[in-house]
C-alpha cells in the first residue's frame, strides 16, 4: 500500500474496500469480522443487494500498519468470502461545515433518470455525498416505481431555491415528483 502522504492533522488514514459477490446470509458479518480482527475500524458503509449480487462499500480507518495488513489480505479475502474485492488508500476527512441539501424523487421507472439528475447536479458543481436509487412496486397497482434519495454538498453561494427549481423542472420532464428538505 502506498503511503497516504501529508494528510491534515485532523484526518485519519483510511482504506476504501469494495467487495461484490453472490448474495448470501452472513457476508457482512464475515467481512466485518475479518476487518476488526486485524484492528481496522469500520466508519462508513454502503451495502446493498443488487440483483443476485451483494455489493459492499466500506471505509476502514486505522494505523498505517493495520491498513497495510488489510491491503495485503485482499486475495485471501476474495477467496474466503467468494467476492471480487478492490482496495484504495484514502483518508477519513473531518466533518466539514458545508451546506448539505437532501432531496428525493419518485415516479414510474424509465431509462435515463439517473443520467438526467446527475447531469444537472454536475453542471452546477454540486458534489454528491450519497445517491441511492431502487425500484419498488406501487402499493395498489404493483407498477414499478423508481425511488431516488440523494444528499449533496452545495458550492459556496448556491441558492437552494434556484437549484430546487431547476431540479424540479428536470424531474417533471422525467415524470418524477420531487421532495426536498
Amino acid at each position: 500500500m502506498t503511503s497516504l502522504g501529508e494528510a491534515s492533522a485532523q484526518s485519519r488514514p483510511g482504506l476504501v474496500i469494495t467487495a461484490v459477490g453472490p448474495d448470501r446470509p452472513g457476508l457482512i458479518f464475515d467481512l466485518s469480522t475479518r476487518i476488526t480482527a486485524h484492528g481496522g475500524n469500520i466508519e462508513d458503509t454502503k451495502m446493498s443487494k443488487l440483483g443476485g449480487a451483494f455489493a459492499l462499500l466500506v471505509l476502514v480507518t486505522g494505523a498505517e500498519s493495520v491498513l497495510s495488513e488489510l491491503f495485503a489480505l485482499r486475495s485471501q479475502l476474495e477467496q474466503s468470502l467468494g467476492v471480487t474485492c478492490s482496495m484504495m488508500p484514502t483518508h477519513a476527512e473531518p466533518i466539514e461545515r458545508e451546506q448539505l441539501w437532501r432531496f428525493s424523487a419518485s415516479g414510474f421507472d424509465r431509462p435515463g433518470i439517473v443520467s438526467t439528475v446527475s447531469d444537472l447536479l454536475a453542471k452546477r458543481q454540486v458534489n454528491v455525498v450519497s445517491f441511492l436509487s431502487r425500484i419498488e412496486n406501487a402499493p395498489l397497482s404493483g407498477t414499478p416505481l423508481f425511488i431516488l434519495e440523494a444528499e449533496c454538498a452545495l458550492p459556496q453561494g448556491t441558492a437552494i431555491s434556484d437549484l430546487e427549481q431547476a431540479l424540479r423542472a428536470a424531474c417533471e420532464q422525467e415524470g418524477l415528483e420531487l421532495a426536498s428538505n
